[in-house]
């Protein structure tokens, strides 16, 4: 979201801070956007708030509007292997399996100091996948589409079994079956559009379709900066590894985590689907 966001101040930059062109034309680092922000969009809070309680001069606080709004999830997936390799190359440092120690991957080796008890290992070690990294991730993944409770419960069973790692993870399989249960309750009610990344463009027309005062076509011109892991002689490999049948099967079946992310993704392009074709009757 930071990187898109470039453009789009750009492009507001002469509305909103005519004179922002005075901070120079240096690249634009996260510290660049912070100081133009506090010159020149925190400023226009105060604005907007006035010209706000000057449109409803009876009431000075928003919380019954936006309760009044109705709430309209959208999502985006993406193919799971191809979002763990990703994850793999672009964090740089993860967890170790069984919360050992961090891990980096193998291919940011050179010039890269080792700290903390750290170790460098290749995408495809499939222990580290299966009990580490890919784990975490995996649980991320599904997270995301169960919603912030889930994720905190996980976290309180890993805080109140910490001594005991057997029962640790005989609660973690249990209470998992309910996280990918609800993830995919959420699939198929919560979200009124569920987009795939390959088919970014589709996302875009489903929520313009979906939601009447939305139209994603305004803006045509705006674009998203380069958001990519890297490629070099290793990335390219793990693509090419990630994507062979048989070793995604092994991982499948001796993870559950991994396999749940897997479920949960063919259940998302199912629905996706199923709106595409329910939104081209709609238009009809």
């Amino acid at each position: 979201r930071f990187h898109r966001s470039y453009r789009v101040y750009d492009s507001v930059r002469g509305l909103m801070c005519p004179d922002g062109d005075e901070m120079g034309k240096k690249t634009k680092t996260r510290q660049w956007w912070n100081k133009y922000y506090e010159k020149c969009m925190y400023p226009e809070v105060d604005v907007a708030d006035v010209a706000a309680q000057t449109a409803m001069s009876s009431q000075y606080h928003f919380a019954p509007v936006y309760a009044s709004l109705p709430v309209l999830r959208v999502t985006m997936l993406r193919e799971p292997f191809s979002w763990l390799k990703s994850k793999f190359f672009w964090l740089k440092d993860h967890i170790g399996q069984n919360n050992t120690g961090y891990v980096l991957p193998f291919s940011s080796g050179k010039g890269t100091k080792l700290e903390r008890g750290a170790r460098f290992v290749h995408c495809d070690d499939e222990m580290e996948m299966i009990h580490g990294w890919g784990k975490q991730y995996a649980i991320q993944y599904m997270a995301y589409l169960c919603g912030e409770h889930c994720l905190g419960r996980w976290e309180s069973i890993t805080v109140a079994y910490a001594a005991d790692p057997d029962m640790m993870r005989k609660e973690e399989l249990r209470y998992f079956a309910f996280m990918e249960d609800q993830a995919a309750y959420n699939l198929r009610n919560s979200f009124a559009v569920v987009g795939l990344l390959t088919e970014t463009p589709e996302f875009f027309d489903m929520i313009s379709k979906r939601v009447s005062y939305i139209d994603t076509t305004l803006n045509p011109e705006v674009e998203g900066a380069t958001h990519s892991s890297g490629s070099n002689d290793e990335i390219l490999r793990c693509g090419s590894i990630y994507k062979e049948n048989d070793f995604r099967q092994r991982i499948i079946e001796r993870s559950p985590e991994i396999a749940a992310m897997m479920r949960l993704y063919e259940l998302g392009v199912e629905v996706n689907k199923f709106q595409t074709e329910e939104l081209k009757q709609c238009a009809a």
